[in-house]
């Protein structure tokens, strides 16, 4: 993506430059060697933050307002970025001078300096803040600073909890103008994703020197006086408006004519940075209306909105390049996964951890074998022959891996095969342990959302419900899986157990001597219980330095777990149960998945953070009850929430779409002490 191999968008359409806007950007378009489209997207932002967020256009849910993210590329120095800033900050600073002087910052350094603002600018009575950044890339690849300009972004509050003390904002309105070099992007581009949420909240314009003019052109202070008093008054007279207009509506032409055939329209491309690609229409058009003074967003208002839009979709495409860039991403995103893992990986594997089982990755591994980049290996072992991939050229010894994605980071067992007893989880199961074994079939606890029984037959779901039963000759199997794995050196803790409980209400007799098997070869073992006090019998198996208990919670309320899981212990008793363990040195986790309700979920956390070790963060999957959880907001406010508490955490595959980008998400966190 080098700048000179970049092709450049069609001019943005005469239909942008409407009103008092247009006027001053072909007032000034031949005075300066500014780009004119710069000019345009710099004046709305500045715009859209000084009209606040009194006014707004109501989508389903939601509610989009008239801030907006804009992100200026061009050369460093020949573009005249710069140069497009200082003359539209000339003419705000005539149009609203007291906004210029209190609401605008340089720069966003950390995600407490933006959230001290915006709640220092809240306590003040005003939630605008304009943020003008020269070093985009700086803050694309910082994690947590991304989560606050998300929410930021959708209005949503945002909070950071320090040392010195608390700050939040209920009701932001930030507006970001920055901007980036075409090679500044191509670098950091790896390091950010662009399906999280968060390059599609910007609007990408590239802008170049327009003409060349030896003088510098014609500062504001020397064009017609007239015409500028003229802008001025106008820009003012839609503030005003803005400030008080309240909800905005689509007139039923523009509905009808307009933008029920464009909303309707097939993609002609699909790339996830142009997926906002409606709420910046809307946004776009609000302003525009308000600076008309007009309550009715009406076809011209729109069709000028569109017009901005396309010229920024435009631009993004030729900066991202979708089509061939995510196969260069997907390419990348491989060797860097087989770069952590010199042991070699499955195609599954890989399919699984990179993928999320979304993308067969066999297509790229076979390219990239063609390339030289990697190679594979056929491992026979009694069932059907593995085939594993490493690369050509393995990391030196030693050698620190880096990662510049929130890859899934997990250590396969490199085993013999084994037998019923001990086995490898497939899918998302690897992501709570390497290796596991289920003493018993069915369960008893009866929890309505067990993903266990979602296939099974009715008669046999019943027969799952009531009750525990010992397996047949597991114990002998055991006890030759173990021996196996001993012989080859692995020492990996054993989940007990993924479609079992084996402190269930109804049989434990396989319990303690499964763990006593464990331990007499060589293995550690993590329980993953809602059995609660009956945990207790064997705690005195557990040792700090080797072993893990955990236990599933959905919430901290009796009554709302009991709905849901009915033959569990109390939530109360779990939590109790958990406390006891890590009172005895014991490392202890916390399993929140699925959660069935996002404030539910938090209060676990704040009601057991100090006495859990590690959480792990999940969603709920076809549970209706469920589907109104907005995940992307729970992830956010769960991500707060723990570095709040300083409580470390990992965040599932389901929801690593929401992660910042580069967020520190390692699956194989130690579980002991």
């Amino acid at each position: 993506m080098k700048s000179n191999a970049i092709n450049w968008p069609t001019p943005m359409a005469d239909k942008a430059f409407r009103g008092a806007l247009g006027d001053y950007v072909h007032l000034i378009e031949d005075e300066t060697e500014a780009d004119k489209q710069a000019l345009l997207l710099i004046l709305l932002t500045e715009l859209g933050c000084a009209a606040g967020n009194s006014s707004y256009y109501v989508t389903g849910d939601s509610l989009q307002h008239t801030n907006e993210f804009c992100a200026i590329v061009g050369e460093s120095s020949t573009s005249r970025k710069g140069t497009a800033q200082d003359c539209i900050d000339k003419l705000m600073t005539r149009v609203d001078p007291d906004f210029m002087e209190n609401n605008r910052a340089d720069g966003l350094a950390t995600e407490q300096g933006i959230v001290f603002r915006l709640s220092q600018q809240e306590e003040a009575g005003d939630t605008r803040v304009l943020c003008v950044e020269e070093e985009l890339e700086s803050i694309l690849t910082k994690s947590h600073l991304n989560v606050i300009l998300r929410k930021s972004w959708d209005s949503k509050r945002v909070g950071e909890q320090i040392k010195s003390g608390s700050y939040s904002c209920k009701n932001p309105h930030l507006s970001i103008i920055a901007d980036i070099t075409p090679d500044g992007l191509h670098v950091v581009l790896p390091k950010i994703s662009l399906t999280n949420g968060y390059a599609n909240r910007f609007l990408w314009a590239m802008a170049r020197q327009s003409k060349q003019l030896p003088s510098g052109g014609t500062p504001l202070e020397k064009l017609n006086k007239g015409l500028v008093n003229a802008i001025v008054t106008s820009l003012q007279d839609g503030l005003a408006f803005a400030r008080k207009a309240g909800q905005v509506r689509l007139d039923s032409k523009a509905l009808e004519e307009v933008w029920t055939p464009y909303y309707m329209a097939p993609p002609d491309f699909d790339a996830p940075v142009e997926s906002r690609k409606p709420a910046h229409i809307l946004r776009l058009a609000l302003l525009y209306a308000l600076l008309d003074k007009s309550r009715v967003i009406r076809v011209s208002h729109l069709d000028a909105a569109i017009a901005v839009w396309e010229y920024c979709q435009a631009s993004a495409r030729c900066l991202f390049s979708p089509k061939h860039q995510q196969q260069d991403f997907s390419e990348q995103k491989l060797l860097t996964l087989l770069r952590q893992h010199p042991e070699g990986l499955t195609t599954a594997q890989v399919t699984f951890m990179a993928f999320n089982n979304n993308k067969d990755a066999g297509g790229i591994l076979q390219k990239l074998k063609e390339d030289g980049k990697v190679r594979s290996e056929t491992v026979k072992g009694k069932g059907r022959p593995a085939v594993y991939w490493f690369l050509s050229t393995p990391p030196a010894p030693g050698s620190v891996v880096t990662t510049t994605n929130a890859l899934v980071q997990i250590t396969p067992a490199a085993a013999p095969v084994c037998g019923r007893a001990l086995y490898i989880p497939t899918g998302r199961a690897l992501e709570y342990s390497p290796w596991a074994c289920n003493p018993y079939k069915g369960c008893g606890h009866n929890c309505t959302y067990c993903f266990v029984t979602k296939r099974m037959k009715p008669s046999d779901v019943e027969n799952f419900h009531a009750g525990a039963i010992p397996r047949p000759g597991f114990l002998d199997r055991l006890r030759m899986d173990a021996a196996k794995l001993q012989a080859e050196g692995v020492t990996a803790q054993v989940l007990l157990s993924f479609i079992t409980d084996v402190y269930n209400p109804y049989d434990m007799s396989l319990t303690r001597p499964t763990i006593e098997i464990l331990i007499e070869y060589g293995l550690a073992f993590t329980v993953l219980t809602k059995g609660g006090a009956r945990s207790l019998a064997d705690i005195d198996l557990y040792r700090p330095d080797r072993d893990a208990y955990a236990c599933t919670l959905t919430s901290v309320d009796n009554a709302f777990s009991k709905k849901w899981e009915l033959s569990a212990a109390l939530a109360s008793d779990r939590i109790a149960t958990l406390k006891r363990f890590h009172d005895r040195g014991i490392f202890t986790w916390v399993s929140l998945e699925p959660s069935l309700n996002a404030d539910h979920s938090l209060a676990i956390v704040r009601e057991t953070h100090e006495f859990v070790d590690l959480y792990k963060i999940g969603k709920a999957n076809y549970i209706p009850e469920a589907a109104d959880i907005d995940w992307e907001d729970y992830t956010h406010r769960m991500i707060d929430l723990c570095q709040a508490l300083d409580a470390v955490h990992y965040v599932k595959h389901d929801l690593q779409q929401y992660l910042p980008a580069g967020y520190h998400n390692p699956m194989r966190i130690v579980q002991h002490k």
